[in-house]
């Protein structure tokens, strides 16, 4: 069934126009996002890695604090990074002025239902690498639309929270940098909601599933091949996610004319995710230069080393030194 979609695909003759603009943006820019991604990442950790740590050491011109009494170890302090990691409790206490339960609850829903809506997309990969697990699309089409659905109002409630707290505080919070991070996530969250919504139908059964492929693909490269779509579709839930692990895949195995193919029949038929997947590429590239590169900074956090000493007089220390008084 795959292999006889993918033989479908790879016969397409797609416009000159269609090829060029899907091998600049779809194939050359995707390879260009990852090369940035895991050179920008491993040029900030070499970094990392190469800053004086260990006792007396200076990190990043600041000696190390013990964020919490009691912490004399390595595995004490990568601990406690762990439980803020996974509960976000530090945001319950005052933040400019005031408690907001609000906001550590908008902030630990957000994290989850991103991690929740990444693992659901991990479903592609494994599909491209061979190791797709089944999952009823009923489960798949609801969970996954669920969990991207309330990290998209989180973020909004996120953005619209920083622009209130800077308007009622008078405090500079918000940079061009915040900004840029909110955009790209708004794009890529709610072009990819509004791509799932449309590439599945509204009931599951057969006879749904059969009137939304004579529907919408009735025209183009797919028209006539409804048993195989609909067969596609009660297997992987929507053509397009085969699409995308298609494209994916021949990305993966260098099958250039394979993954403009694939691009050139998202383009016809679900042009929305073409959105979603061009400023996931945009993100990709953003990641290693902006505030996203806190993803990979667990294993250098400053707690982690140096002699671990009383929290007060390192930290007044360390004020010293920015001051200029040391």
């Amino acid at each position: 069934m795959v292999s006889e979609f993918v033989k479908l695909v790879s016969q397409i003759s797609a416009p000159p126009a269609a090829v060029a603009t899907a091998a600049v943006l779809y194939v050359g820019l995707a390879y260009f996002a990852v090369i940035v991604l895991i050179v920008g990442v491993l040029f900030k950790v070499i970094r990392w890695v190469v800053t004086p740590k260990g006792p007396g050491g200076l990190y990043w011109g600041l000696y190390r604090l013990t964020l919490y009494p009691n912490v004399h170890s390595f595995w004490k302090a990568a601990g406690w990074i762990f439980v803020r990691m996974f509960t976000f409790y530090t945001l319950l206490k005052e933040n400019f002025g005031y408690v907001s339960a609000g906001f550590w609850l908008g902030l630990i829903l957000f994290h989850y239902s991103i991690w929740a809506t990444l693992l659901f997309h991990g479903n592609t990969i494994a599909y491209a690498l061979g190791m797709y697990f089944h999952v009823p699309e009923a489960v798949k089409y609801w969970l996954g639309l669920g969990a991207g659905a309330l990290a998209f109002v989180c973020l909004i409630y996120l953005a619209i929270r920083r622009a209130y707290v800077q308007a009622k505080t008078k405090v500079k919070i918000n940079y061009f940098d915040d900004w840029l991070l909110i955009f790209l996530l708004l794009i890529i969250m709610g072009f990819g909601l509004a791509a799932k919504i449309t590439a599945y139908p509204t009931q599951f059964t057969e006879s749904a599933i059969t009137a939304y492929v004579l529907s919408h693909y009735s025209t183009g490269p797919l028209a006539g091949h409804t048993h195989l779509l609909v067969e596609l579709m009660k297997e992987y839930g929507s053509i397009m996610f085969v699409l995308v692990g298609l494209w994916f895949k021949a990305l993966m195995t260098g099958n250039i004319h394979l993954a403009i193919n694939a691009i050139y029949l998202l383009w016809l038929y679900h042009p929305l995710e073409l959105v979603h997947i061009f400023f996931a590429e945009m993100f990709l590239i953003y990641i290693p230069w902006g505030k996203m590169i806190h993803m990979f900074m667990m294993p250098f956090n400053p707690a982690l080393y140096g002699k671990f000493e009383p929290k007060d007089p390192a930290l007044s220390l360390a004020i010293d030194i920015v001051e200029g008084r040391r």
